[in-house]
């Protein structure tokens, strides 16, 4: 009895090892645009299907400003699947109102983020980081910069420098629009906002706003 067990064992670690071998080799040969980059996507919207049944609709005038995502720094929150981990990231007041899912491809990391309104696939590399939306091209991240996906590279937002270690400004036309809370640093308070809105956005400024604030805390955490 014994030794089968000790053989299940060393048969468990054997396989884990080659697995993780595979999905390290794999974060540097999965491309958009191919069947393994849509069967990665689609084994991440596989966790966060029976999640998104139970997040409330999607209101971005009045639930953006009151996402939370504490949630996030506390790992235990998190389901693990293998190398997918799987969240649910409430509003202030408890409410479920966004599904994540993650995966680490060696150097890489891909998520899918889900309102009932909007789906959000991020491809974060070491510096540039590729964001679709409702699975169309939707933006680029390099150097601080949103850029829009396609030609002409039209400025979504842009982060600002600041001396206030707390809050990184976001300038949406030229003029700061909001701040996002630093993930880098402790929450302020047990249930922290993720971003303080310094004027009423219109819906394509929402989607930005919304696509940031997700980013810059899956990639601190």
């Amino acid at each position: 009895m014994r030794t089968f067990l000790l053989f299940i064992i060393i048969l468990v670690t054997f396989m884990a090892s080659i697995f993780s071998l595979i999905i390290r080799a794999l974060g540097g040969t999965i491309q958009p645009g191919t069947a393994g980059w849509d069967n990665l996507i689609n084994r991440l919207r596989n966790h966060t299907r029976p999640l998104k049944t139970t997040i409330i609709p999607w209101d971005g005038k009045d639930l953006l400003p009151l996402l939370s995502f504490a949630e996030l720094k506390d790992k235990s929150s998190w389901l693990e699947s293998g190398k997918i981990r799987v969240g649910v990231i409430n509003s202030i007041f408890q409410e479920p109102a966004l599904a994540l899912a993650e995966v680490h491809l060696g150097k890489l990391k891909v998520a899918v983020a889900q309102t009932s309104k909007h789906e959000l696939v991020f491809r974060m590399r070491e510096k540039d980081v590729d964001i679709w939306l409702n699975s169309q091209p939707y933006a680029v991240l390099s150097g601080g910069a949103l850029l829009a996906s396609g030609r002409g590279s039209k400025l979504l937002a842009q982060i600002q420098p600041s001396n206030d270690e707390r809050n990184m400004p976001i300038a949406i036309n030229n003029h700061v629009a909001l701040t996002l809370a630093n993930p880098k640093l402790p929450p302020a308070s047990p249930n922290p906002r993720a971003l303080l809105l310094l004027r009423d956005l219109n819906a394509d400024e929402e989607v930005a706003a919304l696509a940031l604030a997700v980013l810059y805390q899956l990639r601190n955490i």
